[in-house]
């Protein structure tokens, strides 16, 4: 039963999510708020990695989502600090 709820999670996020992240990788925060089972996050990270991007936070927050924040290798964004990352909102809509 797990294993076909992290296939099935995998899609979603290759298929939902990825291209997003992808296209707006300038952006280096994400922020989910649409409820995120815990098979589901670790899939996004793996996922958010094989593309070249860096995950350097995640967080799993029960009944609310997943917060990640990420770092496009390339562009060394992580330099500038947390603090002056963007931060992007994605599953209600809105940026």
């Amino acid at each position: 039963m797990f294993a076909q709820e992290q296939v099935e999670a995998k899609e979603r996020m290759r298929r939902e999510l990825l291209p997003v992240v992808l296209e707006e990788i300038g952006l280096v925060g994400l922020y989910m708020t649409d409820m995120i089972t815990r098979p589901m996050a670790g899939v996004l990270a793996d996922l958010i990695a094989e593309s070249g991007v860096k995950v350097i936070h995640l967080s799993i927050l029960p009944r609310i989502g997943v917060h990640v924040y990420l770092v496009h290798e390339k562009y060394g964004l992580v330099n500038n600090g947390l603090e002056s990352m963007a931060l992007a909102r994605f599953g209600d809509g809105s940026i």
